[in-house]
């Protein structure tokens, strides 16, 4: 892939890339812009794993347009009898103000 499309997750001031599956998404209609990344546990020159936690900040790369910056939302691991797969979810900084709106209830 060339570096123009490379997606690249920062967090904790490292730099992630090989990737395995990549859904970024936002919408009009949306508050908060959202991404999931699908993970490979190593790749060359990569010699930990990935140390990235549930509320770290991130920022999220194609190319060297900044397209979100937000938090690490959740890390799911899964796995059958034949592999297992990780990913990284997050959500924008907008997404604090959709969690803590207010709903209003007139009556």
């Amino acid at each position: 892939m060339d570096n123009l499309n490379a997606v690249t997750l920062s967090v904790n001031g490292l730099d992630y890339r090989g990737w395995t599956k990549v859904s970024i998404s936002a919408g009009i209609e949306r508050q908060s812009r959202d991404f999931k990344l699908d993970v490979t546990w190593r790749w060359p020159g990569q010699d930990t794993e990935i140390p990235v936690r549930q509320g770290d900040y991130c920022q999220v790369r194609i190319g060297d347009d900044l397209v979100l910056s937000g938090w690490i939302y959740s890390t799911p691991v899964s796995y059958d009898s034949k592999s297992v797969n990780r990913a990284i979810a997050g959500r924008s900084v907008t997404s604090d103000l959709v969690d803590c709106s207010a709903i209003n209830k007139p009556g």
